[in-house]
């Protein structure tokens, strides 16, 4: 398990860690509703519902072009917000 799937419920403290390989199994199947791999995984309770429909696979969204990320300097770092703040040496 490579990202942050939740591990307890937030509300009622129902573990969830198990259920992370029914629910890769079943997501990418444009068939199955989300609701059918909820009832897959017996999450009746609509706050653990709201845990597993409120994950995000980070490393699946990330991309892959780094370029534009790497800086040499703090120089080279320029926000729309530092436009408006003067620095005096």
């Amino acid at each position: 398990m490579s990202s942050y799937w939740p591990i307890r419920c937030y509300t009622c403290g129902k573990v969830l860690g198990h259920l992370h390989s029914i629910y890769t199994e079943n997501i990418d199947d444009e068939t199955v509703t989300l609701k059918e791999i909820m009832d897959k995984m017996k999450l009746v309770r609509y706050c653990c519902r709201r845990m597993i429909m409120g994950y995000v696979d980070f490393e699946s969204n990330m991309s892959t072009n780094t370029e534009h990320i790497r800086t040499d300097s703090v120089e080279d770092i320029r926000l729309p917000c530092m436009e408006k703040l003067s620095i005096k040496d």
